[in-house]
């Protein structure tokens, strides 16, 4: 069996919060991270997330120079029709000499120093304090 050493590092800003299940949001990165780690023996990847008027964007991005486009997408199909259900995008952008990135954009973000939810049947996940499995 083989061992891949994985340099993680992430930028994400304090208080950022998605309207969603905790355990939904870590899913998805898990996802995303998984088909990152085990597409090739990648060394560094990048989370990144930030609020973009009332959507937020989660990417992950790694150092692996000409990566197959198609095979990244095949490898996260059904993670892309999860996040289209919940009326967000997902997008693969694979360049030949930086690496690949995988960005999820997805509505419904909350300032953090605003008023809490009234709807009880919405969540807020905190990305800076998503806690992740990796298999």
């Amino acid at each position: 069996m083989t061992r891949a050493f994985v340099r993680m590092e992430m930028a994400v800003p304090p208080g950022l919060v998605a309207r969603m299940r905790d355990a939904t949001l870590c899913d998805m990165i898990e996802e995303v991270l998984t088909a990152a780690i085990h597409a090739a023996p990648t060394s560094r990847l990048l989370l990144t997330a930030y609020a973009q008027g009332d959507h937020i964007e989660i990417a992950v991005t790694d150092d692996l120079p000409n990566a197959d486009q198609a095979y990244r997408l095949a490898q996260i199909r059904t993670l892309h029709e999860r996040v289209a259900l919940r009326g967000g995008t997902l997008h693969v952008t694979a360049r030949a000499t930086e690496g690949t990135t995988i960005a999820i954009r997805l509505p419904g973000t909350r300032d953090p120093s605003g008023p809490p939810e009234r709807n009880a049947m919405s969540t807020a996940a905190p990305l800076s304090q998503a806690s992740v499995r990796m298999a």
